[in-house]
């Protein structure tokens, strides 16, 4: 008898041992294994935003107005040649979507390459109809880190910090065939609803070993002993009376979704064979459960992020667990023969969202007159027509000086021609600086400026004069008429300039002024004349051109010769001029 007892107390101290230098051994793998821990990807990665027209040209502000019906399309980067750029080797869109009511979209599950490589995404929005988009605008860009890929905390479930105290030492152990429990005395912050039940249950045959869990440093650890198969139940059900029981009056109810969240996530390790169970109660018969495989990692050290989306869930008892309302919630690590297993944190998850909104801008425009300023006022006062067929230029004011630089300043569009009322117009223009050109070559003999010139300069800059019907161009010798470089802002433009829209700008006009060149000779019939005689003045009036002069005036004022008083006799013209007489017939 005393050799039996002798044999079972020295099988008992090995077994204590035992326990004791694997724990020592997770210890030191736990301390080996912290500097190189990583997270095995998710696919909690999301992209959001909102397509919107930018009323201001100032990006995205609560005032800017949403695009409903925009199709969005999200693209995955291919790796080798062309990698970082959108092409054909990255083959079709892997999701689109059309935004909603107030131009929203969303792209979910995404992931990064692995667990230590990010993956890059583009996302483009196809044309918005009546809208205009600069380049930078219609295709993003977004890199999912591994990191993003496994999600943001939403709520806490718990992260093992606080070791129990009830049981000494730290361990809770169950012996074959047996159960050992605690909560009372696991209160912590750190676990949802205040308190950590744990139920060990060795379903070993009588004769083996040991089920020890120990909560300690930030991990609950799972250590069987050789062969030795159970469960290990954590339960979250509020602060109540028992950990073998849930109680589902004293947590809450609690809402798993809120912050959005969506999943489950345990950073957890496993030796093989080893599977978790997670049971979901809204209420003690409806209720939702999931069971999945643990990763082996190395010494089932805790090194492997599980992600469970809510979506894994189905129903096991009655209508399903209600996520809103959560009564319990509880784990449940399979213990296959002999295999450790350790988790680090539970919690609840949700994606990780990169905003990319997409800016939209109304499309301006910019003119609208080219007219004959027939008395060079640079204005175009009552009758002063258009001038039609005058090819008209825009440029962008490329290198921001204000004045036009052949070479250098970008055409815009097509060329415009002034229509029979001299009218000219650009349309679809981003916002910016531009400058409009008439070349030199509409003053060539034939072209619709033959014969004029352009009003006096300098001409106001439209910036600063915002006046219609003015002359706004100067001329440069060689190259044309131009304007100085005029701001278009989006929702900033006059709005008595022919029309009422803020987006338009009609006050960029041209003045062309006849080019004339008048001669005037007065002659005598006589040269003596003696008192009491006529005299015949003869006033000649010649234009060079090569322009019609119009509107010509000539003044001969002739001297008041008093006491001998010149009188005018008669006085006509020829040639459909007329002569008036407005001051005294004596001179």
């Amino acid at each position: 008898m005393a050799s039996l007892i002798t044999r079972l107390l020295s099988r008992f101290k090995t077994q204590k041992r035992s326990r004791r230098n694997r724990r020592q051994l997770d210890r030191r793998l736990r301390v080996e294994h912290m500097e190189a821990r990583r997270l095995m990807a998710g696919d909690l990665g999301s992209i959001a935003g909102n397509v919107f027209t930018d009323l201001a040209d100032d990006g995205y502000q609560v005032s800017d107005v949403g695009i409903a019906g925009v199709t969005v399309s999200l693209f995955k980067d291919a790796p080798g040649a062309g990698a970082g750029t959108l092409g054909a080797e990255d083959g079709a869109a892997i999701q689109t979507n059309v935004t909603d009511a107030n131009g929203n979209y969303r792209f979910n599950g995404l992931s990064s390459i692995d667990d230590s490589t990010d993956q890059l995404y583009f996302v483009q929005q196809a044309p918005a109809t009546g809208k205009l988009q600069r380049t930078s605008e219609s295709l993003k860009t977004v890199t999912i880190t591994p990191a993003m890929a496994n999600g943001v905390e939403a709520t806490n479930i718990d992260t093992y910090d606080s070791t129990p105290v009830s049981t000494s030492p730290a361990a809770l152990t169950a012996a074959p065939s047996a159960t050992a429990s605690d909560q009372a005395a696991t209160i912590a912050g750190e676990a949802l609803g205040g308190q950590r039940d744990i139920q060990v249950n060795n379903t070993t045959a009588p004769g083996g070993q040991n089920l020890d869990v120990e909560v300690t440093g930030g991990l609950l650890s799972i250590s069987p002993g050789p062969g030795v198969t159970g469960n290990v139940i954590v339960s979250y059900d509020g602060v109540d009376a028992s950990a073998d029981t849930l109680d589902h009056t004293t947590l809450g109810p609690v809402d798993l979704t809120a912050n959005s969240g969506e999943a489950f996530q345990f950073l957890v390790g496993s030796e093989t064979g080893n599977t978790l169970t997670v049971d979901v109660y809204s209420g003690g018969t409806n209720f939702s459960s999931v069971t999945v495989p643990l990763v082996v990692t190395p010494g089932g050290i805790a090194t492997d992020n599980l992600i469970i989306p809510f979506s894994s869930l189905t129903t096991s008892g009655g209508t399903g667990a209600d996520l809103t309302a959560v009564t319990a919630v509880r784990f449940q690590v399979n213990v296959s023969a002999g295999a450790d297993a350790q988790i680090n944190f539970t919690r609840i998850v949700a994606p990780d969202v990169t905003t990319r909104n997409f800016a939209n801008l109304n499309p301006m425009s910019l003119g609208n007159l080219v007219f004959r300023d027939n008395n060079n006022n640079g204005l175009r006062d009552t009758g002063e027509p258009g001038i039609p067929g005058v090819r008209v230029e825009l440029y962008e004011d490329t290198n921001a000086n204000g004045t036009y630089d052949a070479g250098t300043d970008t055409a815009v569009g097509a060329a415009q021609t002034t229509d029979a009322n001299g009218n000219y117009l650009f349309s679809n223009l981003l916002p910016g600086d531009y400058i409009a050109l008439i070349p030199i070559s509409q003053f060539a003999a034939g072209q619709a400026l033959e014969g004029l010139l352009t009003s006096t300069d300098p001409a106001p800059d439209p910036d600063t004069v915002v006046t219609n019907d003015d002359d706004n161009g100067a001329l440069i010798a060689g190259v044309g008429v131009a304007t100085a470089a005029i701001t278009l802002a989006s929702g900033t433009e006059p709005t008595n300039d022919g029309d009422t829209d803020n987006n338009s700008n009609l006050t960029l006009d041209f003045g062309f002024s006849p080019q004339i060149d008048l001669g005037v000779v007065k002659t005598a019939n006589v040269t003596t004349v003696q008192a009491g005689n006529q005299i015949t003045y003869t006033l000649t009036v010649t234009n060079a051109g090569p322009a019609a002069a119009t509107n010509v005036v000539v003044k001969d004022d002739l001297p008041n010769l008093s006491p001998d008083a010149l009188v005018i006799v008669s006085a006509t013209a020829t040639g459909g001029g007329v002569v008036t007489q407005p001051g005294n017939a004596n001179g």
